[in-house]
């Protein structure tokens, strides 16, 4: 289909004032930063972004759909460098196009422009964060889990998928916050039990499995499902942090921050993003809707591709690393040694602590 010139007008006109607003806000209330010099600056960014769309109600008059951090604004969203603190009378007054609103927005109130869009944005809150420095400063999962739990209207049925994903997200990263030594027997059976959620709620999901897909002209083999290679990499982190549990961390060869930022980022950049990449398949909205489906799937076909090969890289590291079992630390449920004189299998540790319990 074609773009429609006068959507996309108003959806620039839309996209414009909010970013001018925002602006005018951030010196306002005396932050004098721009978004490159925040932490995640444009998830942050899109976020509010998102939620000025969403508050507003202009989901049909700005495009957007839901991927790996949640609704995306996609190419609205401008550059970090460029949205930093403006006074309101250094920034020009956005001219509104002079047709009609699209079908559908002229039963709206008055449109806003930049001066009621700084207003907005000088006492905007997202769930318990309260205000816009908060909201800035806040970490990643912190202003993720909000985000979800707020805005979680578009995604009902995806939602707990989302949140659980957050809690999969902060230990991740623990090894950068340098708090893995902390990541102990509780602390890795609550992750355990993280894992086996994540996973029940991806396999209620019929929209994940190759002949779904099909519709879209998606061609995957069966064994190309996004839940099951996204399970399968999840298993290969259970088994890092499970090793991690039980070892201290000065009896691993040398430092492991190479080898986590590896499976971090590969959670973030292709498995996690590979599912996100079908719900934003059935979560688009706004003008120029062809295009963002297109670019979803010719992004979920390159996420697949490779996939298993360069998950292959991250467990050879990860080996040659000592943080995955080997067949010298960890029993087979057959087995017959004596207590304590090796460790546990997975599944018999999870077995006994919850016993314990």
């Amino acid at each position: 289909m074609a773009r429609n010139n006068l959507s996309e007008r108003w959806e620039e006109y839309y996209s414009t004032a909010i970013q001018k607003g925002l602006k005018a806000a951030l010196a306002d209330v005396s932050i004098e930063k721009s978004f490159d010099e925040f932490d995640d600056g444009h998830i942050k960014l899109n976020k509010l972004m998102y939620v000025a769309m969403a508050e507003r109600g202009l989901h049909e008059e700005m495009q957007h759909s839901w991927h790996r951090y949640g609704g995306d604004l996609g190419t609205l969203v401008p550059s970090t460098r460029t949205v930093g603190p403006v006074e309101l009378d250094d920034l020009p007054e956005t001219e509104q196009p002079q047709q009609p609103r699209p079908s559908g927005d002229n039963s709206r109130k008055t449109v806003w422009d930049e001066s009621d869009y700084r207003e907005f944005f000088k006492t905007i809150s997202i769930g318990s964060l309260e205000s816009l420095n908060e909201i800035l400063e806040a970490s990643r999962a912190t202003l993720l889990e909000e985000f979800y739990t707020e805005y979680s209207g578009e995604i009902e049925d995806w939602v707990d998928l989302y949140l659980i994903n957050v809690r999969i997200q902060e230990v991740l990263h623990l090894y950068a916050e340098d708090d893995l030594g902390q990541f102990d027997n509780e602390a890795y059976m609550a992750f355990a039990e993280t894992l086996e959620a994540f996973e029940r709620e991806l396999y209620s999901h019929s929209e994940l499995s190759p002949d779904h897909l099909d519709e879209y002209d998606i061609d995957l083999s069966s064994d190309e499902n996004p839940a099951d290679l996204l399970t399968d990499f999840l298993d290969l982190v259970d088994d890092i942090y499970f090793t991690i549990s039980q070892q201290d961390l000065d009896e691993f060869s040398g430092d492991l921050s190479y080898q986590l930022s590896m499976v971090e980022e590969f959670y973030h950049e292709r498995a996690w993003n590979l599912v996100t990449k079908v719900i934003s398949l059935h979560t688009m909205h706004g003008p120029n809707q062809e295009a963002l489906l297109y670019g979803s799937i010719s992004d979920l076909e390159q996420l697949v591709n490779g996939f298993s090969i360069r998950m292959e890289r991250i467990e050879s590291e990860c080996r040659a690393a000592d943080l995955l079992p080997n067949s010298n630390q960890f029993r087979s449920p057959e087995a017959d040694s004596r207590p304590g004189q090796q460790l546990p299998t997975r599944d018999e540790f999870r077995q006994a602590l919850k016993g314990d319990h």
